[in-house]
């Protein structure tokens, strides 16, 4: 069964399919989420001293060196988190323990304007797949 939700009188705006794919925007979706139009994502600036990333974070824009804690994998596979130096001082992105940063107990972005971006690999850490 196709399902549809409505925007009238715009049409339709939403689409699930009989395989479970969900469409925003896209009438016959091809993957598990399709999005026709751009994706907003959540930016957090964080200034100095320490923060634990939430569920609600997506986007960080980090200055005067915080350090950055990132939860358990294992509570959030396939999460990924954009970590932005934006100057200031080194921001250090820490795992909760026992997990890992690609076998590392930390990763410091030293210079301003670095980033790194992380994917947690829902069991026992996570990787940076772009810095």
């Amino acid at each position: 069964t196709l399902k549809s939700y409505y925007n009238s009188p715009a049409g339709s705006f939403s689409q699930i399919n009989t395989t479970g794919n969900v469409g925003i925007g896209a009438t016959s979706p091809s993957s598990a989420l399709e999005v026709n139009g751009a994706i907003a994502f959540a930016v957090k600036s964080v200034a100095g001293g320490n923060y634990s990333l939430t569920a609600s974070d997506s986007i960080i824009a980090a200055t005067g060196g915080p350090a950055i804690t990132l939860p358990l994998s294992a509570s959030c596979a396939g999460r990924i988190y954009t970590i932005k130096n934006m100057g200031g001082g080194a921001v250090t992105i820490f795992p909760t323990s026992p997990d890992t940063i690609d076998g590392d107990v930390s990763k410091t972005l030293l210079t301003d304007y670095t980033k790194a971006q992380v994917v947690s690999n829902g069991s026992s850490g996570w990787s940076v797949i772009c810095d």
